[in-house]
């Protein structure tokens, strides 16, 4: 039996290197372990409203993310990695 929930542990120093921002970070966290699904924008400013970004810029982080696709019910899924932001249609 597989445990659902192991948590990925990485060192603060080696997170500080890796070039990944914060707010990046929390996106992913959003999605947990199934990088396929679907989250809401309400969601998304949720964690990033308790990860302690101010209200006004939760909707301009979402907006601007390289690493969410907006889908045309207004969701928001993680690209893909063969997708490129030149082709996107998203905005």
């Amino acid at each position: 039996m597989t445990n659902r929930y192991v948590r990925m542990a990485m060192p603060v120093q080696q997170v500080a290197e890796s070039g990944v921002s914060v707010d990046e970070q929390v996106l992913l966290g959003c999605f947990g372990l199934d990088l396929a699904a679907v989250r809401q924008r309400k969601q998304l400013r949720l964690a990033l409203r308790r990860a302690g970004y101010p209200a006004a810029l939760t909707t301009e982080l979402i907006r601007d993310s390289p690493l969410l696709f907006r889908q045309a019910d207004h969701g928001y899924r993680l690209k893909r990695s063969d997708e490129h932001a030149g082709t996107s249609t998203d905005r």
